[in-house]
Formats: structure tokens, C-alpha cells, sequence
């Protein structure tokens, strides 16, 4: 039993640090300077239409982003298939309040996790150059992914949320967690039936 708990420990370390290793090579620390396609925002929580403090967050610096001209459009996904829950029909309605118009807004309603979110940017959306906006924590994640499935993604991170240490710590298994959703995809003949 012992040495079961030393190999799986030993499993989520090493997914970690390679996870992480890889996706922070492409976190930048300025705002970029070279426009880009798309700004993609993964849904976080809302109450209603109201944006919790993360993906306020979040969208706020996509905004900046596309207001600078440095992303031409924006792919909002998140979980958006429950009427009494829709992170997508918040962070558009969002987005619309903010003048951006309608025209440049994508919205994916089916992004049910990071890893869907980022497989269907690239399968569903054709989005093959982009910027991702997260918290810190999460981009390591999300820009691995990206880079997995054959994105040229950068991540602009925004400024601290409440609750990091809780996400950071959330992460470490997410982070084993897509590592093995990624292997399984790609492994012959295994592809998981994504939510297309």
C-alpha cells in the first residue's frame, strides 16, 4: 500500500512540474505587442449575470487587450447550457455593455472544463494563434493544453483574486487530470469523445 501512495504521489509530481515547466515558458509579464486573432476567456464562476471576482478579472483585461487592438476578436467559453447557470450569456452580456460589438464576440457555450475549453478553441473555432487570460495559477495549465493540441497560445496573466491559495492548491490534480485526459485523446485508437 505504501509503495502505491509513493507511485501515485510520484505520478502527480512529475505531471505537475512538467505541466508547469511548460506552460509558464509562454506566460508573458507586460502586455503584449503584436496583435493577434483571438483573446480567449474561460468561464469562472457568476451569480446570474454578475461575474464573480476571477473572471471579472478576466474579462477586464481582455477587454484592455482588444481596446489596444492587440486581439481582434474574442472567444468567451465556459459552461453556458444551463438556463439558471450561464457563464457564456454572462460574459458576453459582459462584453456588450462594454462596446465591444457583437460581431467580435464567439461564444462557446459547451467549454464545460479547461481542457474542453481548449480543445474546441482549437477543433470547433479554427483558433490557432491567441491569447489566453487567466489568473497565474491557471494559465501554467491552460497554456500546456494549448500548446498540446497544437496552439501558438501566450498568456497575459491578471492582477490577484481572493481564494488563489485555495485554486493554487486545486490545481495540482487538474493539472494530472488533463495530463492523462491529453494522453488518452492522442493515444491510437483511445480519442475520448469530446463535447462536440
Amino acid at each position: 500500500m505504501a509503495s502505491l501512495g509513493l507511485l501515485v504521489v510520484g505520478i502527480v509530481l512529475a505531471t505537475n512540474l512538467w505541466v508547469v515547466a511548460e506552460g509558464e515558458r509562454r506566460v508573458l509579464f507586460t502586455l503584449p505587442t503584436e496583435p493577434r486573432e483571438f483573446v480567449v476567456v474561460l468561464g469562472a464562476g457568476v451569480h446570474g449575470v454578475e461575474l464573480s471576482g476571477a473572471l471579472r478579472a478576466r474579462m477586464n483585461l481582455a477587454l484592455e487587450l482588444y481596446r489596444k487592438q492587440l486581439a481582434r476578436n474574442i472567444l468567451l467559453s465556459g459552461d453556458g447550457t444551463d438556463p439558471f447557470y450561464n457563464e457564456t450569456v454572462a460574459m458576453k452580456r459582459f462584453a456588450l455593455m462594454n462596446d465591444v460589438p457583437a460581431s467580435r464576440i464567439f461564444a462557446d457555450a459547451k467549454g464545460y472544463s479547461t481542457y474542453d475549453s481548449v480543445l474546441r478553441a482549437r477543433e470547433m473555432y479554427g483558433v490557432e494563434k491567441a491569447y489566453i487570460v487567466s489568473q497565474k495559477f491557471h494559465l501554467p495549465r491552460v497554456l500546456w493544453l494549448g500548446g498540446a493540441v497544437g496552439m501558438d497560445v501566450l498568456g497575459v496573466p491578471t492582477g490577484p483574486v481572493d481564494g488563489e491559495l485555495y485554486y493554487s492548491v486545486r490545481e495540482i490534480p487538474a493539472r494530472t487530470k488533463d495530463f492523462f485526459l491529453h494522453v488518452l485523446d492522442y493515444f491510437p485508437q483511445g480519442r475520448r469523445e469530446a463535447p462536440f
